[in-house]
């Protein structure tokens, strides 16, 4: 089970906005994390074994507002142009700002495509 679910309409723009909270310390998991000088990936895969340089969506995410752990990913048609169904990834965050492996941490997500509805 993913610890996230994103879902998205086939061929579509949206802006996932995510909140970063002190989720793995016992004595706070619900504590606001301060994202400042964070940097943030959103990658989809095929299958989750497949190599990050072959992914289907790898894109940084930016801050909104630091001291309230918010940060956001701008998804467009060409993040969402993929076959309805449910892909592997992980939403990725680096605390040094740099983008190396390994991240700081992770969430393990559920990239849901729906079917584009068509007007009658």
């Amino acid at each position: 089970m993913a610890d996230k679910t994103i879902t998205v309409r086939e061929n579509t723009s949206f802006t996932l906005t995510l909140q970063l909270r002190t989720f793995r310390n016992e004595s706070a998991p619900t504590a606001i994390q301060n994202i400042a000088g964070y940097a943030f990936r959103l990658v989809v895969k095929r299958d989750r074994d497949d190599a990050d340089a072959i992914a289907l969506v790898n894109l940084a995410g930016a801050i909104v507002t630091a001291a309230s752990g918010t940060f956001s990913f701008t998804l467009t048609p060409a993040h969402t142009a993929l076959a309805s169904g449910t892909y592997p990834g992980e939403i990725r965050w680096w605390s040094s700002g740099t983008v190396t492996d390994p991240p700081t941490d992770a969430w393990t997500a559920d990239y849901v495509v729906a079917r584009r509805l068509i007007a009658p």
